[in-house]
């Protein structure tokens, strides 16, 4: 624990921000939204979402548990602009964007157990305690 605090301490502010970027996604998730704004028009926003939501419901209930207890427990994790991302990634098509949606759930789930599946993607959040392992096995990379 000594030794990877020291290396931690040890790491530049730039490098600091890389690794941090690069585990939260930050910067992906943001030109991840703003990708999908500009593909969608804002008045197609709310419908878009509501087709997505329609279909989340027509999924067996076997697929979409991790997702719901998401919906139910951190409501902020499943917002309008997470989900408009998998539209935009699956062209607009709602179905493909609602079964990616529930699969992108059950792997969290099953990757990060129920005691952080449901956490923010952050080092304070799911990802606590895994920095140097990350680290060591060369994850990430500097930029």
């Amino acid at each position: 624990a000594q030794d990877e605090a020291r290396e931690i301490a040890s790491l530049s502010i730039s490098e600091l921000t890389s690794i941090r970027n690069d585990l939260t996604g930050a910067a992906a998730f943001s030109d991840a939204y703003a990708s999908a704004v500009a593909s969608a028009s804002r008045a197609d926003i709310p419908a878009a979402v509501a087709r997505l939501n329609h279909e989340m419901f027509e999924l067996p209930a076997s697929q979409t548990g991790a997702y719901y207890q998401a919906v139910e427990t951190r409501p902020e994790l499943v917002c309008h602009e997470r989900k408009l991302m998998f539209l935009d990634y699956e062209n607009g098509d709602v179905t493909l964007a609602a079964k990616r949606l529930a699969k992108y759930w059950e792997d969290r789930l099953e990757i990060f157990g129920p005691d952080r599946c449901f956490l923010p993607m952050t080092l304070r959040g799911a990802m606590r305690d895994q920095a140097m392992p990350m680290a060591r096995r060369q994850i990430w990379q500097p930029v």
